[in-house]
């Protein structure tokens, strides 16, 4: 397993034990390679992706952008995460 240092603020102890028990599902699928492993990893794996969204939604709207050293690249990472589309195009 990776293990990589997460800065993001709303990254709790539940979704850390979350990330770690999907790595090793996957790992356990990978090495067995059974259907049944694979679908418990794809299992974990959205249980993961929900949790870290809801806790990113109930993070963000306690905060304002000027708590945030620099605007465009909090709004880029925000946009990117909550997929937010743009109504300007470029050109």
């Amino acid at each position: 397993m990776k293990e990589v240092k997460n800065s993001y603020v709303w990254f709790d102890h539940e979704l850390k034990t979350r990330s770690r028990e999907k790595e090793k599902l996957l790992k356990q699928a990978k090495n067995s390679k059974m259907d049944v492993d694979w679908i418990a990893y794809k299992r974990a794996r959205n249980e993961f992706k929900k949790l870290f969204r809801i806790k990113l939604k109930n993070f963000f709207p306690k905060h304002e952008p000027k708590d945030f050293k620099n605007s465009k690249k909090f709004w880029k990472f925000y946009s990117n995460l909550m997929n937010i589309k743009s109504h300007y195009k470029k050109k």
